[in-house]
């Protein structure tokens, strides 16, 4: 389904921008991550509609090796991407890339899991806001990041998500998805090889932003953009006080959504 497709795509151009820049609305700031589920029984077709932006992290990683191994043989390459969910590796990995990273799951199941365990839900929770964090680690130095910030994107089926939601454990990891699940699709339509030359241009941009002295570049609305968000939201909160229980702690986040959408949708 196309969906997949998108969603992917703007989970992965989050990822890419990364802490190069965050939205800002008056008093408000929100960060370039988006977590992403795509939801689906196992012949949905999910990972081939995830495949394509694997390859494209694989190819920009493989670009900043080869960068790094000209400037300096010893230096580790950067890393975009994060295939380990655990706390402490995951860790390690965002300490060493200043952007943030993204984490790539077929199947995020694990992933839930992983977050019922005791101190993992924070430790995911923080790092899609995209603030400060310090790792106390036993007889080393405490490891410091100045941007925790970690987009995820990744398939599952129907009964994992509601097994998730329904978690006793769950302080609100759960309501900071963005859960797609189209309808299925039927018949067929033969595939059409696509040119990846303008998709891989648009990436290695995104890719290249950077920090301005340490810190994110701040995005501010436009007046035009500031009253559809004012409108909008008034909406939105009329209908969330409405809401109860988990759908109004899913609700409750909508409104964060908004800014790191737009960032992303309007990031030339």
């Amino acid at each position: 389904p196309y969906d997949y497709v998108a969603a992917s795509l703007v989970t992965l151009a989050a990822a890419l921008i990364g802490n190069a820049r965050v939205a800002g609305f008056g008093e408000w700031t929100a960060p370039s991550i988006i977590w992403t589920a795509n939801i689906g029984s196992p012949s949905a077709k999910k990972s081939p509609a995830m495949a394509p932006f694997k390859r494209a992290v694989a190819v920009l990683e493989a670009e900043l090796a080869d960068e790094i191994n000209i400037e300096d043989e010893d230096a580790a390459p950067p890393q975009i991407h994060v295939g380990d969910i655990t706390p402490r590796a995951a860790q390690e990995v965002l300490a060493a890339n200043v952007k943030g990273n993204v984490l790539f799951l077929d199947e995020l199941s694990a992933m839930f899991t992983q977050a019922n365990r005791p101190g993992a839900e924070q430790f995911y929770i923080e790092s899609y806001g995209g603030g400060s964090y310090i790792v106390n680690r036993k007889g080393q130095a405490p490891l410091r990041i100045p941007h925790l910030s970690m987009s995820m994107l990744g398939g599952t089926q129907p009964d994992t998500v509601r097994d998730l939601i329904e978690s006793r454990t769950n302080r609100g990891f759960a309501s900071r998805w963005l859960y797609v699940y189209p309808d299925a699709v039927t018949g067929f339509q033969r595939p059409i090889r696509v040119d990846q030359a303008d998709a891989m241009a648009a990436f290695r941009r995104l890719r290249g932003l950077d920090l301005e002295g340490g810190e994110p570049l701040r995005c501010e609305l436009s007046s035009e953009a500031e009253d559809e968000a004012e409108k909008w939201l008034i909406q939105h909160n009329e209908e969330s006080a409405q809401a109860e229980g988990l759908w109004q702690q899913w609700c409750g986040k909508q409104d964060g959504m908004l800014l790191r959408y737009a960032l992303v949708l309007e990031q030339p």
